[in-house]
Formats: structure tokens, sequence, C-alpha cells
């Protein structure tokens, strides 16, 4: 099993030839409003993915969204 951190909640989890896709936050930075009542307002998401939107999602058998915070999912991760 390989399990890799894009960024926030994003993970990537490979299971022999399975590949989950957890949490698809896939906006450029900033795009996205804050998250309503955190102490540090900033707009989401707060860093770059480490590689391309289409590279992230590329052979992915599945997705999964853990809650429907917009932090979690996005408008890109959607048209993907």
């Amino acid at each position: 099993m390989r399990i890799r951190l894009l960024r926030h909640a994003t993970l990537l989890v490979q299971v022999g030839d399975t590949r989950l896709l957890i949490d698809p936050m896939l906006d450029p930075p900033g795009t996205q409003p804050p998250v309503p009542e955190t102490p540090n307002p900033r707009p989401n998401p707060l860093v770059d993915l480490p590689v391309p939107p289409l590279d992230v999602v590329a052979g992915v058998s599945a997705t999964l969204v853990t809650h429907l915070h917009g932090d979690h999912f996005d408008c890109t991760a959607l048209g993907m």
C-alpha cells in the first residue's frame, strides 16, 4: 500500500492496481473562500498541488469524499 498526501486532506491511496483519491481539492490556490468560522480565514486551497490535476486523477479507480465541506471537494474535482 502507498499513501501520498497531496495537500490538506487530498490523498492518493494505492493498493495493488487500485488507486483511491480521497477528498479531491484540485482548484488552484486561493480560488475558494475561507472555511467559515476559522480563527485565521484564508482563501483555499492554501498551497499548490505537487503535480497537475490531470496527473492526480490519471488512473483513479474511485473517489471518496469524507464530507461536503468546501475544503474537501471542489469544482475542478467535480469536472474531472
